[in-house]
């Protein structure tokens, strides 16, 4: 019996007894055994009225997650690898008072660590083109009705001319359709909910436009640069790359993660270009150190880490060639990996970085990120030179 307890069988014992003796003693047992019936039920109805209260609670809970962006460009003339880029970012509106000079010069600075990636000249006199960023924020109603997606997939977006970034077209295809398909459960909540809008446009000297980009984010955040970095770098895959450059990134301090992972890392949720869901970490809550992030080796690689999760422009499934005849196969999907080169500071030999992902319900889960050989390395690029190889066929739909 679910609420049995050693008195309860005594007084059962005693019930029985007492009826094959009648007697006041008999009456007392019932009387007891009647109130402990009443007890019983007391404490089955507060039980349930308790489990109905923490399941409607966490119906009602704001959502952590925050939808990747919604994406679209376009582009007419191709821009030239290896050009040179003038760039200016300027908002359209904020609900922050004051000036936005400073935002502006980190929206700058971001784009061009993005764009030296890719082989572009910066901060030329002359340059061969202008790129010009405009941003907005604007808030929405503080009440608001939410599709929560059972499935929380990201984007959905148009794209024409992607330059050769399969990877990241496979990805805005794969969560198009993920998240048609995916269950919801309507809820009710009350937050404010902010949306960044951004666009960028590349101009010639003749001041043509050559490629335009847009893109929208919801979330609950105010700040912008929150999400600059993401939404720049899923614009910028589809740009031109040299393929040359090595990104640069500084070495981490191992006595301090636990306190970046409390500020930076616990319930975040990141956006990789490559891939139709979201990343976050895993990990445990231990006091008095809060949250410890699972699956980091040599945790002074960790801004290294951190940038290829939001970078990778191909992220290769579980899998060899033969298994990938079908690339929107789900299944394919549910084990991936990341790789990418740094150097960190001034240290002349570049690490190589894998990273590998589990998916689940809602998001990918990071198992593992760690440094190895070159050996190990090659076979790596190895494996997505084949990836790249299958998704270039499957997106070849004209006949030339």
């Amino acid at each position: 019996m679910l609420f049995s307890t050693p008195a309860q069988i005594t007084y059962g014992v005693e019930t029985n007894q007492l009826r094959r003796k009648p007697s006041q003693d008999n009456v007392i047992a019932y009387i007891s055994k009647s109130n402990i019936r009443g007890i019983i039920m007391k404490r089955f109805t507060l039980y349930s009225l308790l489990g109905i209260l923490l399941f409607v609670s966490a119906c009602s809970m704001v959502p952590r997650q925050i939808p990747k962006p919604w994406h679209r460009t376009l582009r007419g003339e191709q821009v030239q690898k290896g050009a040179s880029l003038s760039i200016i970012a300027e908002s359209d509106g904020t609900p922050l008072l004051g000036s936005d000079d400073l935002i502006n010069q980190e929206i700058v600075e971001t784009a061009k660590s993005l764009l030296l990636r890719r082989g572009f000249v910066l901060d030329e006199p002359n340059p061969d083109y202008v790129l010009k960023i405009k941003y907005i924020t604007d808030k929405e109603s503080d009440i608001s009705i939410q599709n929560t997606q059972e499935y929380p997939l990201y984007y959905a977006g148009s794209t024409s001319n992607m330059n050769d970034a399969f990877g990241v077209l496979l990805a805005s295809a794969l969560s198009t359709s993920y998240y048609i398909s995916s269950k919801t459960t309507i809820t009710t909540n009350s937050y404010k909910r902010y949306n960044h809008l951004i666009n960028c446009e590349i101009y010639n000297r003749d001041n043509a436009q050559l490629w335009k980009y847009d893109s929208r984010i919801a979330s609950k955040s105010i700040d912008f640069l929150e999400h600059a970095h993401s939404m720049l770098q899923t614009a910028f895959c589809t740009l031109p790359s040299t393929g040359k450059v090595i990104p640069k990134v500084p070495q981490f301090r191992e006595d301090k993660l636990l306190d970046y992972a409390q500020l930076y890392m616990e319930n975040r949720l990141f956006v990789c270009p490559a891939l139709p869901s979201f990343i976050r970490f895993g990990g445990v809550y231990r006091s008095p150190d809060g949250f410890i992030p699972f699956g980091i080796s040599e945790p002074k690689y960790l801004m290294a880490y951190i940038d290829l999760l939001q970078s990778a422009e191909y992220a290769i499934p579980k899998g060899s060639k033969k298994n990938w005849t079908n690339p929107t196969k789900r299944s394919l999907w549910k084990k991936v990996t990341l790789v990418g080169q740094y150097y960190v500071d001034n240290e002349n030999t570049p690490i190589n970085v894998v990273i590998t992902l589990n998916g689940t319900g809602a998001y990918y889960l990071i198992k593992s990120c760690k440094t190895v050989s070159s050996d190990e390395y090659n076979s790596y690029l190895e494996k997505r030179k084949d990836w790249e190889e299958v998704l270039k066929e499957f997106f070849s739909f004209d006949e030339r």
